[in-house]
């Protein structure tokens, strides 16, 4: 099987985008995080806001289970 993963920086967005770490809007024209592959045989491709990203990066235990919506809200809460 075989699997790959692109971690890319986009300066300015083309369009809207929903982050799937906060569920909030990135709004067409702003800087995000594009992931994109696959796992398991199944194709992902999500945005990350920046705030988003440093959360993930600074609490990667916390997300070895993998990325869902609204992750980075549900860590949040609980550190709260």
């Amino acid at each position: 099987m075989s699997s790959f993963n692109n971690h890319r920086k986009v300066n300015k967005t083309r369009k809207d985008h929903r982050c799937l770490g906060c569920q909030d809007l990135i709004p067409k024209g702003e800087k995000a995080i594009n992931n994109s592959g696959v796992f398991e045989g199944d194709f992902y491709n999500y945005y990350l806001c920046s705030p988003c990203e440093i959360v993930i990066k600074e609490h990667r235990g916390y997300f070895e289970e993998g990325f869902f919506p609204g992750c980075v809200n549900e860590l949040k809460s609980e550190l709260a």
